[in-house]
């Protein structure tokens, strides 16, 4: 699951590791789960999450696009 103290090089190493190509069911798992890794930031990040899905219809390369949707989530995350 997602951690705060996760780096997104960790998370890049991984989805090039398990070769990811399909994101779908990950976005979903996120936001299913949403409450045990962002609390009080749950408006922040499902906003981060519709844009990566949003994005990853239109990218060719969704790979990129997630990892973006990760950093972009994790800024959420540590922000005060």
């Amino acid at each position: 699951m997602l951690k705060v103290r996760s780096s997104s090089l960790d998370i890049k190493k991984y989805v090039i590791e398990q070769n990811l190509m399909r994101f779908e069911d990950i976005y979903q798992h996120l936001y299913d789960n949403i409450d045990k890794f962002a609390e009080g930031k749950q408006s922040g990040v499902i906003l981060k999450i519709a844009d990566g899905i949003k994005n990853d219809t239109m990218c060719a390369n969704k790979q990129i696009m997630f990892i973006a949707c990760i950093i972009e989530i994790l800024k959420v995350l540590k922000s005060p």
